[in-house]
């Protein structure tokens, strides 16, 4: 049977690497979301950011998870949650900082973020869970625990 490639053994593999993406898409976030903006034609598409708030929340929340499958094995709710809440707070603080740099902050450029990061967390912890290093597969063991 092939390996899946969200296994942990594949994932341990290439966890360096993986948490160094991870630290480096952060890293060029912060870059991005204070850099002065640029002038550019007045056109108001705003679903557009919200859309990109939320894609980048999502990817950035994505890191990290791997980053831990990778390290551990296995994510758990104290683990999620205390995530989510750092990311709540660092995009809140992204959008309370952005003035200085001649940026506008938004209620639902924040709101974006934080949906994207709970998106990414309802997806993968149940399928965390199932596997996890160590689960008990009952259909190759052909028992109960």
């Amino acid at each position: 049977m092939a390996e899946s490639i969200f296994s942990y053994e594949r994932l341990r593999r290439h966890a360096r690497a993986i948490t160094t993406a991870w630290i480096g898409y952060w890293a060029i976030l912060v870059c991005l979301t204070h850099s002065p903006k640029l002038p550019r034609v007045p056109i108001h598409l705003t679903k557009r950011g919200t859309i990109a708030h939320y894609t980048a929340y999502f990817l950035l929340a994505a890191g990290c998870y791997l980053s831990r499958r990778a390290r551990v094995g296995y994510t758990g709710l104290r683990w999620a949650v205390t995530w989510m809440s750092i990311f709540a707070v660092v995009a809140a603080l992204d959008e309370i900082l952005q003035p200085l740099t001649h940026r506008d902050a938004d209620i639902t450029d924040w709101l974006a973020d934080v949906a994207g990061v709970i998106t990414l967390m309802l997806i993968v912890r149940p399928w965390s869970r199932a596997n996890s290093p160590g689960t008990l597969n009952l259909e190759t063991t052909g028992g109960a625990r």
